[in-house]
């Protein structure tokens, strides 16, 4: 966990997150609908959160 502890509670929950939704877009090959069952909350969210961040869901190959 050191590589957080420079940041504030809600700077590393926000920086985990993004990664986490990378991930496991990538694994699900950017389908929302299973990358949100995936992460076990509700696809809006899942989009809400996506439509957040910086994070394209279509990867490029």
């Amino acid at each position: 966990m050191s590589g957080y502890s420079h940041l504030s509670l809600q700077e590393a929950r926000e920086s985990f997150e993004q990664t986490y939704i990378k991930e496991v877009l990538t694994k699900t090959n950017g389908n929302i609908t299973h990358a949100s069952k995936m992460a076990g909350i509700a696809w809006q969210n899942f989009h809400q959160k996506l439509k957040k961040s910086t994070i394209d869901a279509n990867p490029v190959n």
